[in-house]
């Protein structure tokens, strides 16, 4: 067998640029959107393995009724037939294996498949407008204000006799109002407001280990999440520094972690297993932007104006590579994220440029020019 000097020069080159090269980079996503009626404003999406539920309201302002949509494939969506007259859905949830919805009543609907769906009724005294819908070591947690509360935490193993975890006063003499909550079984994470009446519109991040005692964070923050090992926050700042804070549960705050150039005010996060997704709005000349990073390393920014007009996304998901936003009279994603070269480890890809550098070696080695 003869191997040619040119294949074997062009060999080493591929080697040297493998072993050079950097892992996926972040790119361009295949946005598209689905255009809801005009009233209707959609406060969060979750999903499970194969179902996508989005909920919120619609109708004139004391005439709102709760609604509720779902998908397979994050771009043929239908309505739900659920009874929600004159009742608001903030938070929805798949946890245990089943759909959780959260009404502004106190109570909530629940669904095995996603489409049938029963009303779970809740203790009077235990009662809030659910914000958010946890699943902490194998109990169901809900965390709401109102009732008499500025906070409440319950938790339930089966979604019945429920236990209260945390609440505390009403108005500035109480805790903070806890917002949208994530955590991990060791620490929770929320953001809240000061229940000192002040000018702090943009929430402060609160941080429990148990959820019974909450202390305040310096950092204010847009939206938090947790990704299966640490979280991450968007932190109010000035532009551009656009920081991004990150935080392991045995950890402190790492602030920032990483950021990027763009003048954009970050809204909302979101995370998969090889991107990190942000949506916001530019300053100057208002439009709505996605940017993308594999990690921080490297950043791609996108203009979704043309889809998402008044860029008034409430909520961003990552599902089946893919992503989900929903707003005001709006559902826009990309279901599957970018197909590229593999996403090769930075060790992989330079393992794989040696082992290529030694095949040419050895075949110089054995004459076999």
């Amino acid at each position: 067998m003869v191997i040619k000097a040119s294949f074997l020069i062009s060999g080493f080159w591929l080697a040297w640029a493998l072993i050079v090269a950097s892992p996926v980079q972040a790119q361009q996503f295949d946005w598209q959107e689905i255009e809801l009626p005009e009233d209707v404003k959609l406060t969060d999406v979750a999903a499970s393995p194969g179902r996508l539920i989005a909920v919120g309201y619609a109708g004139a302002p004391g005439f709102r009724d709760g609604v509720a949509y779902t998908s397979i494939n994050g771009l043929d969506w239908q309505l739900l037939d659920i009874d929600a007259i004159g009742v608001l859905l903030g938070v929805v949830a798949f946890a245990q294996g089943q759909w959780l919805i959260g009404r502004a009543d106190g109570s909530l609907y629940r669904s095995v498949d996603g489409i049938n769906w029963s009303v779970l009724s809740l203790p009077d005294g235990l009662r809030s407008d659910w914000n958010s819908i946890l699943e902490i070591n194998n109990e169901i947690w809900l965390v709401g204000n109102g009732g008499g509360a500025n906070a409440r935490i319950i938790s339930s193993t089966e979604l019945s006799n429920w236990q209260l975890v945390y609440e505390n006063a009403t108005g500035f003499v109480g805790g903070p109002e806890l917002g949208n909550v994530v955590g991990a079984s060791q620490k929770l994470v929320a953001l809240a407001r000061d229940p000192i009446p002040s000018v702090q519109f943009i929430p402060r991040l609160y941080f429990s280990t148990d959820g019974t005692d909450w202390d305040s964070d310096s950092l204010l923050a847009f939206d938090t999440i947790w990704d299966g090992e640490k979280f991450r926050a968007i932190t109010f700042w000035e532009p551009p520094l656009n920081p991004i804070a990150e935080l392991t549960p045995g950890g402190d705050w790492i602030f920032p972690a990483f950021s990027n150039a763009a003048e954009i005010r970050y809204s909302t996060i979101a995370v998969n297993r090889d991107y990190l997704l942000l949506e916001g709005r530019t300053e100057l000349t208002p439009k709505s932007i996605v940017i993308s990073s594999d990690g921080g390393n490297h950043w791609v920014e996108q203009d979704i104006s043309e889809l998402n007009p008044e860029g008034t996304t409430r909520e961003m998901i990552a599902w089946q590579d893919g992503w989900v936003g929903v707003g005001d009279s709006i559902i826009f994603g990309s279901p599957q994220q970018p197909q590229t070269v593999p996403a090769l480890s930075a060790w992989a890809v330079q393992v794989l440029g040696l082992l290529l550098i030694l095949i040419a070696f050895f075949a110089l080695r054995r004459g076999l020019v």
